[in-house]
């Protein structure tokens, strides 16, 4: 089980855990590492007397779990997770769930789970009003959660792949023999997530699930981010 510490980031906060569950967030074990840090994180607000609740969304917001300090809503958050699916998603939308969360909570630390799989422009003008202050009112962590395959393709030398968009339908054949072009598409693809976020005001942090040092990479993020307000 992974013990990720957040306490670092503030005394007192309401953590509110906002979770992508759109289709392609249930390839290559994300989903599962997505649930395991969100019960973690939950674990470690309550451990504190902390609120925390949960938002899920993919197309628009799917499920919310007010925040709460009670001890049982660590198996609530569980339980939603795990009851909680989606097969058809047109778009993959994010902004929906920052703005309701904006208006259900006056201030929160927003941890949002997803492999950042959509459009990122949707941002704009969400997220940009606290990004010029020192905390803002809303905080907003990402976390990117990634397969490996989707990281690093040197496994395969030659031939044709067909692949499927598990979100459009869409299918594109890939030419293996290309391998190098398309890890270094998808390397600026990531590149331009962690711009866009962080020009949106988020702090990000990228997770390959099959690493093992997903609990250290976690806590550092937030151990740099308390020692940068000191």
């Amino acid at each position: 089980m992974l013990i990720c510490d957040i306490s670092p980031s503030m005394h007192a906060y309401t953590l509110m855990l906002i979770c992508d569950i759109s289709p392609s967030m249930q390839q290559g074990g994300k989903q599962e590492l997505q649930r395991d840090i969100a019960i973690s994180m939950a674990h470690a607000a309550l451990r504190e007397n902390n609120r925390c609740g949960l938002l899920i969304y993919a197309q628009g917001v799917e499920h919310y779990l007010p925040p709460s300090a009670d001890p049982q809503q660590v198996q609530r958050i569980a339980q939603q997770l795990s009851l909680t699916h989606c097969t058809k998603v047109r778009r993959t939308c994010l902004r929906p769930a920052l703005q309701f969360m904006k208006q259900k909570l006056p201030s929160c630390l927003g941890i949002i789970l997803s492999d950042f799989q959509h459009n990122l422009d949707e941002l704009q003008g969400v997220t940009e009003a606290t990004a010029s202050q020192k905390i803002p009112a809303h905080e907003l962590v990402a976390i990117q959660l990634l397969s490996g395959i989707e990281i690093n393709h040197q496994g395969f030398r030659g031939g044709q792949l067909t692949i499927k968009d598990v979100e459009s339908g869409q299918t594109c054949s890939i030419d293996l023999n290309r391998w190098r072009d398309y890890d270094l598409l998808q390397q600026q693809h990531r590149q331009q997530t962690a711009q866009s976020l962080d020009h949106s005001g988020v702090s990000s942090l990228l997770i390959d699930v099959s690493a093992g040092d997903v609990q250290q990479k976690i806590n550092n993020l937030f151990v740099r981010r308390a020692a940068s307000r000191r």
